[in-house]
């Protein structure tokens, strides 16, 4: 972001509305009446906020508002915001129209064909470590326990795909599972110091059940 966007952002979003927002954001300057863009061109972080400010797009908020802003929420990631049209009388985004729960199904990423629910014993002595885990099928088809200090892996190995498990506690139990995966998919859904859910690359969905 250059500060000449900054200081020219409702010119350059006049008339370059259609320009990718990217692009936008990396004008520094005007010629002949065309904006020039750098995609290379960077600005430190401070100068960006010093010009914000500069521009008045900061407002002083309370203690109590700044409290209410104390939230889990920067610990999540959140998606990419590049859409800046907005509600001149009111100054908010647009509202994106409402889809259809069957729109809204078909976009679902996880769809479980498999519902288990598991639980794990664990020695406090120095370290926690798991030692054992007892779980079963929805269905009742399936009711096993694995002991033993893999008793972890074994477990995911055992997992057929797509599988959903409820945890007895996930934000304990999710430290025996999280080391097991590669990458964790989305955004994991967390209250305070509780895990609720967890999407892995091993297509498990882990809701919290307390």
């Amino acid at each position: 972001m250059t500060t000449y966007f900054i200081r020219n952002y409702i010119e350059i979003l006049k008339e370059c509305g259609g320009m990718n927002i990217e692009k936008q954001m990396k004008i520094y300057t005007k010629r002949e009446d065309k904006y020039v863009v750098r995609m290379d061109r960077t600005t430190p972080l401070w100068d960006v906020m010093k010009t914000l400010w500069e521009c008045k797009y900061f407002e002083p908020i309370s203690y109590g508002e700044l409290f209410t802003y104390t939230t889990d929420l920067y610990k999540q990631n959140l998606a990419p915001f590049k859409d800046l049209t907005y509600a001149p009388k009111y100054c908010v985004q647009l509202k994106k129209k409402a889809e259809s729960k069957e729109v809204n199904k078909a976009k679902c990423k996880f769809i479980p064909e498999h519902v288990f629910f598991a639980d794990f014993e664990c020695s406090t002595d120095g370290f926690h470590k798991a030692f054992n885990i007892c779980y079963d099928s929805e269905d009742g088809s399936v009711s096993e326990s694995i002991w033993g200090q893999n008793c972890a892996t074994e477990f995911l190995e055992r997992l057929p795909d797509k599988s959903l498990i409820y945890f007895h506690n996930l934000s304990y139990d999710i430290n025996f599972i999280l080391r097991h995966m590669t990458e964790v998919k989305g955004t994991p859904i967390i209250k305070g110091s509780r895990t609720m859910q967890i999407t892995g690359i091993i297509r498990m969905m882990l809701p919290d059940v307390w």
